[in-house]
């Protein structure tokens, strides 16, 4: 009887956003993101330079999309290894096209960081904290996360300049992009969800219940809702670290926190998630991997043309 009533319920609450179509909402937010930090670099009439900054607020919608679908396919995915080696390999190729771009252009990107990267060692915290026995080893991603934001500190902050480092080309891809709003955004959203999980068991206080309550789309809407809160509360701590006294530029130039705060425009997308993966194949599984760094290049390319960059 119970669990026809949660099929039935199931049934019922297919509306909302798939894994999939917030991976494709996430790429398209991206590319506007990547279009509008050239036309930044590269134009200086005001009203394009307002455009260009128009796109990277849309930009914003994209991390918490892809931190919260990447928390999403760790928790039910079937190999997390296979899962973990995917992101690993595209962290691989990343590295090795910033490392090849800037050898044979013979200028430095700056320190943009590594996205997949990123994504690899919150997935690798992910296996040590749920996976393995040794769950002490959790603090080797977040140790690199740490170190990875103070050599961006020191170059934020001119204590030491890119050019110092002849070996910074090969180096550069091993940053990791976002630098500690990766971990606040994933370790967060983990956290709030225990939180959530720890409140549930101590109200209904009966184990059939909650694996009852945790299979009906209410669950996966609570979980929306605690995600969009945290990502809110971020937000709003990027705001005032923005407008803090000791605030001087040097936070901006790791992480433009004025712009951060428009990540609260990506919680409208992650409170009407549907749960449901959505249409599933190779091009849908592989399709971001593939789509970041082709789209960079052709970015790339477009104003190369345009202005012999």
């Amino acid at each position: 009887m119970g669990n026809n009533m949660i099929e039935t319920q199931n049934k019922r609450n297919t509306f909302g956003f798939s894994t999939n179509l917030l991976k494709i909402i996430a790429m398209i937010c991206m590319t506007f993101d990547h279009v509008g930090y050239m036309m930044e670099s590269y134009f200086t009439r005001v009203d394009i330079v307002q455009v260009a900054y128009v796109f990277r607020i849309i930009g914003r919608i994209t991390y918490p999309l892809i931190i919260f679908v990447l928390i999403e396919g760790l928790m039910h995915t079937h190999n997390i290894k296979k899962y973990i080696s995917r992101l690993g390999i595209g962290a691989f190729v990343i590295y090795l096209g910033i490392t090849l771009g800037q050898v044979i252009l013979k200028e430095n990107f700056g320190y943009e960081g590594n996205i997949f990267l990123s994504l690899f060692l919150c997935a690798v915290a992910y296996y040590f904290m749920f996976y393995s026995k040794k769950r002490w080893l959790v603090v080797l991603p977040i140790f690199a996360f740490l170190i990875s934001f103070g050599f961006i500190v020191l170059f934020a902050y001119k204590f030491y300049l890119i050019s110092d480092f002849a070996i910074f080309p090969f180096l550069n891809g091993l940053f990791c992009q976002y630098s500690l709003l990766t971990p606040a955004l994933f370790f967060g959203i983990l956290g709030s969800y225990k939180l959530y999980d720890h409140l549930i068991a101590k109200r209904l206080k009966n184990d059939d219940l909650v694996i009852a309550f945790k299979q009906t789309p209410d669950y996966q809407k609570s979980k929306n809702a605690v995600a969009s809160i945290l990502i809110a509360i971020i937000a709003v701590i990027c705001y005032l670290i923005t407008y803090l006294s000791i605030y001087e530029g040097g936070f901006e130039r790791i992480n433009d926190c004025v712009l951060q705060t428009y990540m609260l425009i990506s919680t409208i997308f992650i409170l009407f998630y549907s749960g449901k993966v959505g249409y599933k194949n190779k091009i849908t599984q592989y399709g971001f991997y593939i789509y970041y760094p082709l789209h960079m290049l052709l970015i790339y390319l477009v104003f190369w043309l345009m202005f012999g960059i």
